[in-house]
């Protein structure tokens, strides 16, 4: 799906939820950041949402300006519980909760399947093969209203 198409998709899916979106440029920090491309779904979901999506991730760093430095939170929670390998190269972080567990995209496929690690733990455990479908779990489970 190109990015335009891409946008449209999640503007047309968080219609009936109230988001803010990131400016092109903060979308850029936001991958500057990762010092990797961010993957198209990621991408186009931080354009409509990337302040603020409803009441999803409420009390968890998954939102612009925060989102600038969770990598770096990530790598510290895993460096704590000796486990920073888990955390590859292409692994995008999307959120970081409290500083004991972390959210991530593994690979790099436009839509890419999401981890989830908490601290203690051996492995990062896959919670969703798609970021889009866990995004609408997420909507579901806060209470939001969407057709996914």
């Amino acid at each position: 799906m190109a990015e335009r198409s891409e946008v449209d998709w999640w503007r047309s899916l968080l219609a009936p939820v109230p988001c803010v979106g990131l400016a092109p440029d903060e979308v850029d920090r936001v991958e500057a950041a990762h010092g990797l491309p961010l993957p198209a779904a990621y991408r186009a979901f931080l354009s409509v949402a990337g302040r603020r999506c409803g009441s999803v991730w409420v009390g968890t760093d998954a939102y612009f300006p925060e989102l600038l430095d969770v990598r770096d939170g990530a790598l510290a929670l895993l460096a704590e519980c000796g486990a920073v390998d888990l955390l590859g190269p292409d692994d995008v972080v999307i959120g970081l909760h409290q500083g004991y567990e972390l959210l991530c995209l593994r690979g790099r496929e436009d839509d890419p399947p999401v981890f989830h690690y908490l601290e203690g733990a051996d492995a990062l455990d896959p919670v969703a093969d798609r970021f889009s479908g866990f995004l609408v779990s997420c909507l579901v489970e806060a209470g939001h209203d969407v057709a996914g």
